[in-house]
């Protein structure tokens, strides 16, 4: 089934949301602000958690992702190749997996907040607008490469690793 949505521009994935099946809205919204406020299971396995990632619809209209405070691992390539500019990762986060926000070539700001523990391998690999991040001092664990191929000119290392 399909629907006639045409001028819908933008939408919200609100918090109670639990699925959204395969190409639900594909090529209907221009815009997305994906609201994880209250997950807990976010899956990078098709079928397996809360939402199915990569939520099947046109990943470039996803211009926001808003972690909240029940967040605490953003998983393998959850975020990858979106064309967001800035990511706010609240304290509540510990982990951030493996290629989460991989190749996300516009994002410029980072906010990592005290909390957050471990940055896997390749977290942020080619975010080629990427040129300071700053670390909290919460920070045990950097995973190889979680910075390969950015244009880092400043960066701070906790001085407990």
């Amino acid at each position: 089934m399909s629907f006639d949505c045409g001028g819908l521009s933008s939408i919200t994935i609100g918090k109670n949301v639990e699925l959204i099946d395969n190409y639900a809205l594909k090529g209907v919204i221009k815009e997305v602000v994906w609201d994880v406020e209250n997950y807990t299971n976010i899956s990078d396995r098709e079928g397996v958690g809360m939402i199915q990632h990569p939520l099947y619809f046109n990943r470039n209209n996803i211009l926001e992702v808003k972690f909240g405070k029940n967040v605490r691992t953003i998983p393998y390539k959850l975020c990858r190749e979106l064309p967001i500019s800035e990511v706010f990762i609240p304290g509540t986060v510990e982990i951030i997996g493996s290629h989460a926000f991989g190749t996300c070539v516009n994002l410029s700001t980072v906010i990592i907040e005290e909390g957050v523990k471990e940055l896997n391998k390749d977290c942020f690999d080619a975010c080629v607008s990427l040129y300071n991040l700053h670390l909290p001092d919460s920070i045990e664990y950097l995973g190889i490469s979680f910075i390969a191929k950015c244009p880092i000119q400043s960066i701070n290392i906790p001085v407990n690793l």
